[in-house]
């Protein structure tokens, strides 16, 4: 037996347990209340530490980890309005499935609803945005209080792989370590810790109706298969594409696919689809009889209007049973892990004729060829060259955020179809513009992989006190900063007609000086003013720590653009059919 501060003791057995069953990094906000958790957490060698003054950008920053790492990482904010900070990364965390375990610190029972200072209702806060929650409740050392603490502990980061946890826990002063009100029998502790078995989220092997989806793959005649985002196995990728082979199937590859940067000359992945159905109701495509969906919904606006469109049966394959469908015109959803489909169907089906599937593939390198044309003759800050530019000279092996707002759809649109080994990450799950530069660092600092960000000014914006935490922790994120000086994506909008308030209300013009933020930083800064300057900034990408390539464009120029590209590629892709 050992003399303790109970908070602290408390606190000690829940962050041992969590370490035990695999946790690895921790984002600690600094506080008062937070004190007993932040320090049992911060004393805990096998754990990296992010110490992050804003609550916001440390959720975002955990976010970014916790998608490269697939795993669980632990948030810790002290009482208030603090809590209510993570709110962005916790609607993104669920809606994309991103494990997260979020540690508030809270004010005791008693000083709820008294006015007392630095205290909101925290328990369940994040309502329906949450996988779980926990109440901690008042720390005690006894042996039911422990066996109590490691329970929800065991549970909560269980929970947690399936996405975001939330676990509220109230303190009563003192709540510094050296504060003895307590005795701790360390050998029960350690017993019960020691006998937690380290947890590995089981496969999903249920298969309802997976016959039934059989027949109906075995009797259509011209499959289409859609690859949107996700949280994806690395396999996923090379089983779809296998999968789609047998069954002569071309496959829509989505901006954030794992299968976008897969697509080689004479593959069945397309990567143009959402350029093709701009505006086109006439394409190969709805000749389809049936429609396989993994992964999130399509980014691109064409591909929505496509998606709803289409008459042929719609079937979504997702490990949790969710619709990703605004047009709600899937007919069925099949509740299994999509890797473990692949690999059971595969075996099963038979092979089909390729013929349709060629076809479409002659149209897609029609438009690839196009696409590459029109770049060509567009000056080199063109919004969707930079992207196509960026993207070919960035090296192999990179991780690549792209930003919401128009980064992510000009990715859709312009990307090179080109086999390459690049990751591409963002947020999707709610699609906000909030955490971006955070998200990214969080990548950065989980791989050993360069990594690059794709944003556009106000989204940087947004985040710059994400910038502190790149140079306090000397991250290697190299951010290509697209500046067209406010919101340029509603340009594209019926709004961008209505003249009268459109600059001051949605284009926002902040008219700023990237150069002096990124010095007040202490960061790298480049302005590329040529195509040759982006090369060389991006081939001399090997100097550690967080740099900033600003890119100037004129967003009513690519306003105009983008439409030109739409327009002259359906042209000549009806021109071309009807030869």
């Amino acid at each position: 037996m050992i003399n303790v501060n109970n908070n602290f003791a408390y606190a000690r057995a829940f962050a041992k347990t969590v370490i035990k069953l695999g946790l690895r990094y921790v984002c600690i906000s600094p506080g008062s209340r937070n004190t007993p958790l932040a320090l049992a957490f911060a004393r805990e060698k096998k754990l990296k530490k992010l110490i992050i003054l804003d609550e916001r950008s440390s959720a975002f920053y955990a976010l970014g980890l916790a998608r490269k790492t697939a795993k669980p990482v632990a948030i810790i904010t002290t009482s208030g309005t603090a809590v209510a900070e993570l709110y962005p990364a916790v609607a993104e965390a669920y809606n994309s499935h991103v494990p997260l375990l979020l540690l508030t610190a809270d004010r005791p029972p008693e000083l709820h609803g008294a006015g007392a200072n630095q205290t909101i209702t925290q328990e369940n806060i994040f309502e329906k945005n949450i996988t779980a929650c926990f109440n901690a409740g008042l720390p005690a050392t006894n042996k039911k209080s422990l066996k109590k603490i490691v329970n929800i502990a065991r549970n909560a980061y269980s929970k947690a792989c399936e996405g975001p946890v939330h676990v509220n826990f109230p303190f009563r002063k003192p709540l510094e370590p050296f504060s003895f009100n307590a005795r701790l029998d360390t050998k029960f502790l350690d017993s019960l810790i020691n006998s937690t078995a380290v947890f590995t989220a089981s496969e999903n092997k249920n298969l309802p109706q997976l016959n039934s989806i059989l027949k109906k793959i075995s009797r259509a005649k011209k499959i289409l298969i859609f690859s949107g985002g996700g949280n994806f196995e690395k396999r996923f990728g090379h089983e779809l594409l296998k999968f789609a082979r047998k069954i002569g199937a071309p496959i829509i590859a989505d901006a954030y696919s794992p299968l976008k940067f897969m697509a080689s000359a004479t593959s069945e992945i397309l990567v143009n689809t959402a350029s093709i159905c701009y505006g086109n109701k006439k394409h190969l495509f709805y000749e389809s009889d049936l429609l396989l969906h993994f992964g999130n919904a399509p980014t691109a606006s064409s591909l929505l209007d496509f998606y709803r469109t289409l008459p042929a049966e719609k079937i979504a394959i997702d490990r949790y049973g969710e619709l990703h469908d605004p047009s709600r015109t899937v007919s069925k959803i099949l509740k299994i892990n999509p890797l473990f489909f692949l690999q059971r169907i595969t075996h099963a089906i038979e092979p089909k004729e390729k013929e349709w599937s060629r076809k479409i593939l002659i149209q897609e390198n029609k438009a690839e060829n196009f696409k590459e044309r029109f770049l060509k003759n567009m000056p080199f800050n063109f919004e969707g060259k930079l992207i196509y530019e960026i993207l070919k000279k960035i090296p192999d092996s990179a991780n690549v955020f792209v930003s919401n707002s128009m980064p992510i759809r000009d990715l859709d649109y312009f990307a090179p179809r080109f086999k390459k080994n690049i990751t591409i990450f963002s947020n999707r799950g709610v699609s906000g513009i909030d955490g971006i530069i955070s998200t990214a660092g969080g990548i950065a600092y989980a791989s050993k992989n360069p990594t690059f960000l794709i944003t556009g000014d106000l989204a940087f914006l947004h985040d710059l006190n994400g910038l502190a935490t790149l140079r306090k922790y000397n991250i290697n994120l190299t951010i290509f900063l697209i500046n067209n000086n406010g919101g340029g994506i509603f340009r594209l909008l019926p709004i961008a007609r209505e003249e009268k308030d459109f600059e001051e209300i949605f284009l926002t013009p902040h008219n700023l000086n990237f150069e002096k933020i990124a010095n007040a930083f202490s960061l790298d800064y480049y302005l590329a003013k040529s195509q040759h300057d982006l090369y060389s900034l991006i081939k001399s990408n090997k100097k550690a720590g967080g740099k900033i390539i600003e890119i100037k464009t004129d967003s009513d120029f690519s306003t105009n653009a983008r439409k030109r590209f739409w327009q002259d590629l359906s042209i000549q892709l009806q021109s071309s059919k009807e030869q």
